[in-house]
């Protein structure tokens, strides 16, 4: 039986990566007190269903005050996220409640109309249907997920989402890349993780999930799936690989690990985020050293707004 790890032993993993930056002590016990303190709650406008202006009005008409992310011309938070979640607006498909660093993560992938997109491991469809969303319906979507009830919660999801470009799969996604070998135009790898961003440190049983045998599980198979992302993936092509943990294990681990495997058919994209609140991917973690284009990817730091991520940007080169 797993050892369930305590508050400390969370906080000083999360330490340990703000030490790796040398952050200051004020910086860094910024970072722990996110793990303790309410996010604001974000959701986008679902445009395949409602215009901006019509949702707005409709908010403000409730009483329901929003707030513009400058990012991005569908995105909002609001204070009170049961204001949303019980609400037709959410329950219709109108609005999707997201996380603002879910939401960043799809856009960066920057899928366009008449595009063949992967969603690798697509549960519960949420990033799917803003690629959906960006491509106006027009193209197609391949979304895999190898879990039978979340593959049908997807599926569920797309439809009241108005999605009609998107094909589901149940399969695991670590077959694709060799079933489907360069199909795709753009990929998206939002890959399974640790899910350190979900815990709230004043609650027990947020973290009762966590522990260092877990992290080592999921980086055992994401480095299974960014091979198979990227072997689907065409020359010329981009792929997002995405985790909501700040766990170097499950990030430039990972990342350091298709290189190794396809350095010289590949460039990491240096990735401009439209936020301050973000650091550069590490090189150097516990005496290892990782391929120095890593600096490219992004660790974003968590706040009052944004879930602690990890985001890298990946092209296949044209051999």
């Amino acid at each position: 039986m797993v050892k369930v790890v305590s508050e400390e032993a969370v906080k000083c993993a999360i330490t340990a990566i703000c030490d790796a930056y040398s952050l200051s002590t004020e910086a860094s016990q910024g970072v722990i007190d996110s793990f303790y303190n309410d996010k604001l709650s974000a959701f986008r406008v679902n445009t395949l269903k409602a215009s901006i202006a019509d949702v707005l009005a409709e908010l403000n008409s409730n009483g329901i005050e929003v707030s513009p992310i400058n990012w991005s011309d569908v995105s909002y938070t609001l204070k009170d996220k049961s204001l949303l979640s019980r609400s037709s607006f959410a329950r219709d498909g109108l609005v999707y409640i997201q996380n603002l660093s879910s939401q960043l993560t799809a856009l960066l992938l920057d899928a366009k109309p008449d595009e063949f997109v992967l969603d690798l491991a697509a549960a519960p469809g949420g990033k799917t249907s803003f690629i959906a969303a960006m491509m106006q319906n027009n193209g197609r979507i391949s979304a895999v997920e190898p879990v039978k009830d979340r593959y049908f919660r997807t599926i569920a999801n797309l439809k009241n989402l108005g999605v009609t470009i998107c094909k589901c799969y149940q399969k695991d996604g670590r077959v694709v890349g060799k079933l489907c070998k360069e199909w795709f135009d753009k990929v998206l790898l939002d890959a399974p993780c640790s899910s350190m961003a979900q815990i709230d440190l004043r609650d027990e049983d947020s973290y009762s999930h966590w522990n260092m045998k877990k992290v080592k599980e999921c980086s055992r198979k994401q480095k299974q799936l960014i091979l198979s992302a990227f072997e689907s993936l065409k020359p010329g092509g981009t792929m997002i690989y995405s985790t909501c943990s700040w766990m170097v294990e499950e990030n430039e681990e990972v990342v350091n690990h298709l290189l190794n495997e396809y350095n010289d058919q590949l460039e990491i994209v240096d990735l401009d985020l439209p936020i301050e609140n973000y650091l550069p991917g590490l090189t150097i973690y516990n005496n290892v050293s990782y391929h120095e284009t890593i600096t490219k990817t992004r660790r974003i730091i968590p706040n009052q707004c944004y879930e602690a991520f990890y985001i890298a940007k990946i092209r296949k080169l044209i051999r």
